[in-house]
């Protein structure tokens, strides 16, 4: 049976926090003049075996909404590294996919545009409507 210990790091080293900012400024592209990223720290200690994990959760807000990434590794710089790169990854297939939406309206509307500056008249008046340039 593990018995572990859980406990959340307040106070980090100044290299482990300078590494963790240099990490999130890797997320600024991404961020809003309202935007806030927080760092959570968790050290779990196996009683068993004394042997220990840190978990790290970035979370990126903004507005109403929040993204978070969570990752866990027997050092704070993997575990920090893997939850910013998981995060960075997922926001830019959300920008991926927002972009390919406004290409795929613009096509549209092109399109529609193209069909009603089509100027081809066969003599018959069908009734349709008037386009003003």
């Amino acid at each position: 049976m593990k018995n572990k210990k859980v406990q959340q790091l307040h106070e980090l080293p100044l290299e482990l926090r300078a590494y963790i900012n240099q990490q999130i400024s890797s997320l600024a592209p991404f961020c809003l003049p309202d935007s806030r990223a927080a760092v959570l720290v968790l050290k779990e200690i196996n009683d068993d075996n004394d042997k220990e994990e840190f978990t790290v959760t970035i979370s990126l807000s903004g507005g109403d909404t929040e993204v978070k990434s969570t990752s866990r590794a027997d050092n704070i710089i993997d575990a920090t590294k893997r939850a910013c790169q998981t995060l960075l990854e997922h926001l830019n297939k959300v920008h991926r996919e927002m972009l390919d939406e406004m290409e795929e309206r613009q096509r549209l509307a092109a399109d529609e545009d193209a069909d009603l500056d089509d100027d081809s008249n066969d003599g018959s008046d069908s009734g349709g409507m008037a386009v003003c340039h």
